[in-house]
């Protein structure tokens, strides 16, 4: 999402990015740099350019072993602090992180959803990462 709130940008393997002055071309930019760097484990909340954001329906496509994923994944934080935080591949949620700070995230070992509570300020996805209990925050 980027551009004036509320509209979509899908990208291809390259993209070029024009418009008048003052229309939001910079700002979209940024949006996509602060969520890279944020998944990518590079920059924490309190270090991005927007401490308040939505980022919903990130949506991403991996050939994982040659049997194709789609990574469906939201994240919506208010001063650095996360609020809500989801994960899904191919329909099937694996996270769940919600306003009231205890969150489920699928243990692939047991078959089963396990509870936690993460620190307000980190976000899960990075910070769960296991490649044995949780394999699909690999990718």
């Amino acid at each position: 999402m980027g551009g004036e709130y509320g509209q979509w940008c899908l990208f291809g393997d390259v993209n070029l990015i024009v418009g008048q002055n003052a229309t939001g071309k910079t700002k979209t930019l940024n949006v996509i740099r602060n969520i890279a760097d944020l998944l990518a484990g590079d920059d924490e909340l309190s270090e991005i350019l927007y401490d308040t954001a939505s980022y919903q329906l990130l949506q991403f496509s991996n050939q994982n072993g040659g049997k194709p994923e789609e990574i469906v994944y939201s994240l919506k934080f208010r001063n650095a602090n996360v609020l809500e935080e989801t994960l899904s591949i191919n329909g099937e949620r694996l996270l769940v992180r919600s306003p009231e700070k205890v969150g489920k995230v699928f243990d692939k070992n047991t078959g089963r959803y396990a509870e936690f509570q993460p620190p307000d300020d980190k976000i899960v996805a990075l910070t769960r990462r296991d490649a044995l209990q949780h394999p699909f925050f690999e990718n």
